[in-house]
């Protein structure tokens, strides 16, 4: 190819790249700078959110905690994609190191005389004359091709792959902080409704002392016949809702065992400690720090930043490609009498230049700028989604802690109304029916107290959750700094 010819095509696969390159979508990410609602009294630092469980001061949830996020099936499957992502973006850039092997064969005949004579008097010889005997052959070589990057390919898939292995570990960080809120909630569920149950078991005690007491007035004239009617009804939904809830709480715990790797353990395996009483105070964070605590937001900004990568990664095909090409070799041939020793080195230069692929290239860039576009669209969103779940659940959790403080303010009027009926009966003021009345209301009002202060512990760990609690840059999972693409694995 003329020379001349050869430059108008090089200068025009790189001015194609040149002058095909898309507009970035911005990386935007516009919060407020606080929430609408402060539910607690923030003291502590932004950071306890890392292992925000230990706030509650409860050893069985430290214990499982533990457990859990060392040993469980869910935390062992995301170390195992982590790991798997690791070793599978390590090779992104492997191809622009040198490629090649080693390529080795050898063979063995043997070649003897069968039949016809061969005259070697007279001249011209007419028979061909054949080597008789073993003839060996080995031959030995070593390619090598070696792209020469000019225009950064490797630096370009580098960043995309590192892009792609940060993804990847904000996935993992995101599967083991959705694994400790999991447990959390799942403990405060099962804890709850072993109180409900408790509560529903002396509601049932009481019903059934009520139709004791209105079947003694039936029988004995001082009540009509049709006052027993609705005391067996609320007697039979209270034998039902003890049921139920002493179902709920035995698969409760059930989901317990299975999160932290012990499903087929018997109930008994995990006896059930006291909940906390009040839920603990939430960390000084501000919307902004969404942003950097938040795996799923992290996640999100990492695909972004491998897909407008990308982008600069398909532009770099428009360009061509040199690649050295360099080999050794040798070859040995045995035949009866005669030995031939070969050896060879040999070095090249290769060139390719998408021409005719051009337009396909061209629509690849395009294709992927939409990506990186859609990418961009799916941060955003992420970003917007992780701030309403963070201020929804702050707001949820204000009215959770103020209902069960009304709810504890019942129940103690409840009690209080309960000791002076108890009083009243003892003192012959009251009958029973008024006493056990009584003894009903308070036992409602101690299930609603109990509904109530379970209901904002699990909200509080959505709100640990929801404000990015659960992991740590700094602990002894692989950080990204302590990550080296392209690297094989040791």
């Amino acid at each position: 190819m003329p020379a001349k010819a050869l430059a108008v095509i090089l200068a025009s696969a790189m001015l194609a790249g040149c002058l095909t390159a898309p507009a970035a979508p911005p990386l935007r990410a516009q919060l407020p700078a606080a929430y609408d609602t402060a539910p607690h009294e923030a003291f502590l630092p932004p950071s306890a959110l890392d292992a925000w469980w230990t706030l509650y001061q409860d050893a069985q949830l430290n214990a499982l905690e533990n457990q859990a996020l060392s040993a469980a099936p869910d935390a062992e499957a995301a170390s195992a994609r982590l790991r798997e992502a690791k070793a599978t973006l390590s090779t992104a850039v492997m191809a622009y190191n040198p490629q090649g092997g080693f390529d080795a064969d050898g063979g063995a005949e043997r070649t003897h005389h069968v039949a016809g004579n061969v005259d070697l008097t007279g001249l011209p010889v007419t028979v061909p004359l054949v080597a008789l005997g073993n003839t060996g052959s080995y031959d030995a070589s070593f390619d090598v091709s070696w792209e020469i990057d000019l225009f950064g390919r490797r630096a370009a898939t580098n960043r995309v792959a590192k892009a792609d292995l940060a993804a990847a570990r904000f996935q993992f960080e995101g599967a083991r902080a959705s694994l400790a809120a999991a447990l959390a909630d799942n403990l405060f569920a099962a804890r709850g409704l072993a109180r409900e149950a408790e509560a529903a078991d002396e509601a049932l005690k009481q019903e059934r002392d009520l139709a004791e007491l209105a079947e003694l007035q039936v029988r004995s004239g001082m009540a009509p016949a049709s006052d027993l009617a609705p005391i067996k009804v609320a007697l039979a939904k209270a034998q039902a809702q003890s049921l139920a809830l002493h179902a709920e709480a035995d698969a409760s715990r059930r989901s317990l065992l299975v999160l932290i790797g012990r499903g087929t353990a018997p109930l008994e395996a995990l006896p059930l400690s006291t909940a906390p009483e009040t839920t603990p105070a939430l960390p000084a964070t501000t919307p902004g720090d969404l942003l950097a605590r938040r795996p799923d937001v992290r996640e999100a900004e990492a695909r972004l930043r491998s897909a407008l990568g990308q982008i600069a990664v398909d532009k770099l095909e428009l360009f061509p490609r040199f690649n050295i090409l360099p080999g050794v070799g040798a070859s040995e041939l045995n035949r009866p009498g005669n030995t031939y020793v070969t050896s060879f080195w040999s070095i090249g230069l290769g060139l390719a230049v998408p021409v005719l692929d051009r337009p396909r290239l061209l629509a690849l860039v395009r294709a992927q700028d939409a990506k990186a576009a859609e990418a961009a669209a799916l941060y955003e969103k992420t970003v917007q989604t992780a701030y309403g779940e963070a201020a929804n659940v702050l707001t949820e959790l204000s009215a959770d802690e103020r209902q069960a403080a009304l709810f504890a303010q019942a129940a103690a009027e409840a009690k209080a109304g309960f000791d002076a009926a108890r009083t009243g009966y003892i003192a012959g003021v009251n009958d029973r029916r008024a006493a056990l009345q009584a003894e009903q209301a308070m036992s409602e009002a101690n299930r609603d107290l109990a509904q109530a202060e379970t209901q904002a512990l699990r909200r509080s760990v959505q709100a640990f959750k929801a404000l990015g609690g659960g992991w740590r840059e700094g602990d002894a999972r692989p950080a990204l700094a302590d990550i080296h693409v392209g690297r094989p694995a040791s």
